[in-house]
């Protein structure tokens, strides 16, 4: 492979990318042509008693990847809650490195507000907070269909038709998540924007191997030039 040329990574390495919470693959829109061979997990509902590595793996097999039977190393690309899941992964099956995109390492990365809303949905029935998150997701649809950015207006349309069963269980998993870097097990690199609300940067345990500056939380989509060249790079480091 020359250094130059990203499309050939995802022909020796099977790239797997996984999307936060109330994204779809139309997230990795602006890195799909970079790495034609690669594929998107798909949400659905969880089983009321699945472990992060249940849900993860039932994911992977959605889109056709089988835990230990992959030809070609497999690279796992996390986006928020996407990257939670890629770590815990990383963990239990033969994986040949996480690349974490706005993602955390530890719960105490999440912002503040973040955290606190959790401790307030833990308190109340679920059906209010299944009533309460549909009356959200309805009034957040709304207004960023009206939004001048893109960015929003694509937020909106992939919130539009989430599973709304992840986001409660996706709650319940990732309080007390903690994987430091060196009990990951396996090379991983962690890109971050430093304009992230959701997990800010002055909250980011351990180093950032790619901070862009004017990135937020969908930094791949509003700056994927500088992500899909360090992805490339980075996965090309692991096939030397």
């Amino acid at each position: 492979m020359t250094r130059h040329d990203p499309l050939d990574i995802s022909r020796h390495a099977r790239l797997v990318f996984l999307p936060g919470l109330f994204a779809d693959a139309r997230l990795f829109e602006r890195q799909m042509p970079v790495f034609p061979h690669s594929v998107v997990a798909e949400w659905e509902a969880p089983e009321p008693n699945d472990s992060l590595v249940d849900y993860g793996v039932r994911a992977l097999e959605r889109v056709g990847v089988r835990p230990g039977d992959s030809s070609k190393p497999l690279v796992l690309v996390g986006q928020s809650f996407g990257g939670v899941l890629a770590q815990a992964l990383a963990r239990e099956i033969d994986v040949a490195g996480v690349v974490l995109i706005a993602s955390v390492r530890h719960h105490g990365e999440f912002s503040g507000m973040f955290q606190r809303i959790g401790d307030v949905l833990r308190l109340l029935p679920a059906s209010w907070n299944e009533a309460m998150l549909r009356r959200s997701m309805r009034g957040f649809v709304r207004q960023t269909a009206k939004s001048d950015d893109p960015e929003m207006r694509i937020a909106g349309e992939m919130a539009e038709g989430f599973p709304h069963e992840v986001f409660f269980w996706s709650g319940e998993r990732v309080r007390g998540f903690d994987v430091p870097e060196h009990e990951l097990g396996v090379p991983s690199a962690r890109i971050h924007g430093k304009k992230d609300q959701a997990i800010p940067v002055k909250r980011i345990r351990g180093e950032i191997d790619l901070l862009v500056d004017a990135g937020g939380h969908k930094v791949n989509w509003s700056h994927p030039d500088a992500v899909n060249a360090f992805i490339a790079d980075w996965v090309r480091g692991l096939l030397v």
